[in-house]
């Protein structure tokens, strides 16, 4: 065995050393740690679980998910710097040009330009509260945002390993199966404390601080495990799957969020499209989980005032909108009123928009709500209608890019793909939390097909 001598030892902080540095760092070892950084997150329903029966932590006057969180994006934060350092170092020594990582991830194409436009507009608009801490619910500041997208989407877009992707998944899957058995104790067997508002003793919510966030959830779990149960080799796994679908829907079906349910239905049927034209072949056996979906909706219809109700009041909604009558502002719970008040805002400041909620209270007092509750108007009157363009051009080429390589996407690409498509549905009616947004940008990242480290 050679000595170790001092000229050589000096060599680690030249040039030439670091270059070997990153040239033996593999491509490996950044996934692992970007793993890591997203199954902080994922594991966040499971965690705020648990500590909420182990501290004995109700959810009435206080949110402690919010906790759960920011200990979770801290760890993410701390890891972020040496994954982007290596992943650039790593970059450079390969001699992966920019314009190649564009192709690659056209995303970030989008994303990074919408990023900056976040940061101008709230130069633009000052750096309220509600930019630099966010509301006392939502809890979105201008650094969630920007997490949403430089470390939610981008970390989990590094990884291609197909075993991580699958414990990403089935992580996720199996926190809201675990989350729906614990609620049907709490529908049918005896109300656990920790699932229970005061004000609201029947609102279906599990750990969530509205049912409506709550159904966030479930939509992307219920698309994620309608897909795994077609696609799935493992019998024990699919089972699995199948029970994490049932259990979700019936209680989707219960907390009666139409807009999630909606999402659902178009989720599944999207899943079944693609499964279809991935595999060049249309099979019945693809449309089980919808079939299931609508059966389990019409039997509990029965029994329960489900969302059939919905549906046929949103029919109403529709045609007073269209004959423009005094009533129709109450459209949608109100949402028509919130829309038209939002897009009247875009008008107004189209260019960099009105920072971070800063509609909030203008809203709430002219339309009855803080949040527009269609994430699309929400972050283009935040940003400006440059930015809205860049988010959605951003999420749109992800989709783009797994049909581009669609022959090619395994099953768990496949699925973060569709979960992520049915909280885009979902989004079309709803708002953003930092705990129910983050997943979509995790299985966009999850989602984006034919990347080229392998």
């Amino acid at each position: 065995m050679k000595p170790l001598v001092l000229p050589k030892s000096k060599k680690i902080i030249d040039v030439h050393s670091l270059r070997d540095i990153f040239y033996n760092i593999s491509w490996e070892t950044i996934e692992k740690l970007a793993f890591l950084s997203i199954m902080a997150y994922i594991l966040t329903p499971v965690t705020q679980i648990l500590a909420a029966f182990y501290y004995d932590i109700l959810f009435d006057s206080v949110h402690p998910y919010y906790v759960t969180f920011k200990y979770a994006s801290r760890f993410s934060l701390v890891l972020c710097i040496p994954i982007t350092i290596l992943y650039i170092g790593k970059n450079i020594v390969e001699k992966y040009s920019i314009r190649q990582f564009f192709k690659d991830n056209p995303a970030m194409l989008f994303f990074i330009p919408y990023v900056i436009l976040m940061i101008i507009s709230t130069f633009i608009n000052g750096f309220t509260t509600m930019a630099m801490r966010g509301g006392l619910v939502r809890r979105e500041s201008l650094f969630v945002y920007i997490m949403y997208f430089l470390i939610y989407y981008f970390h989990a877009s590094i990884i291609e390993n197909k075993k991580l992707k699958s414990i990403i998944n089935y992580t996720f899957l199996l926190g809201g199966l675990f989350m729906g058995l614990l609620m049907l104790v709490h529908i049918y067997i005896h109300p656990i404390e920790q699932f229970t508002f005061e004000n609201y003793p029947t609102m279906i919510n599990a750990i969530f601080f509205n049912s409506n966030h709550y159904a966030y959830y479930m939509t992307m779990i219920i698309i994620m495990s309608g897909g795994l149960f077609i696609l799935e080799k493992n019998k024990w796994l699919k089972y699995l799957s199948l029970a994490s679908f049932a259990v979700n829907t019936v209680i989707l079906i219960m907390n009666n969020t139409l807009g999630c349910f909606i999402a659902s239905l178009f989720g599944l049927l999207f899943t079944a499209v693609v499964i279809g034209i991935c595999s060049k072949k249309f099979e019945f056996r693809l449309f089980i989980p919808l079939i299931l979906f609508i059966l389990i909706t019409f039997l509990m219809s029965f029994t329960y005032n489900t969302v059939l109700s919905s549906v046929l009041i949103m029919f109403v909604d529709i045609k007073n909108i269209y004959t423009n009558e005094e009533n129709s502002d109450s459209a949608g719970s109100g949402r028509w009123i919130l829309w038209k008040a939002t897009i009247k805002y875009i008008s107004e400041k189209p260019i960099f928009g009105f920072g971070t909620d800063g509609i909030y209270k203008r809203l709430d007092k002219e339309a009855g709500s803080p949040r527009t509750h269609n994430e699309f108007l929400q972050y283009t009157a935040f940003y400006g209608i440059p930015a809205g363009i860049m988010y959605i051009a951003g999420v749109v080429s992800v989709f783009i890019k797994g049909l581009n390589y669609r022959y090619k996407l395994d099953i768990y690409t496949l699925t973060g793909l569709a979960a992520a498509f049915g909280y885009l549905v979902s989004s079309f009616f709803g708002t953003s939390l930092f705990y129910t947004a983050p997943f979509l940008f995790i299985f966009l990242g999850i989602g984006l097909g034919g990347k080229k480290h392998v």
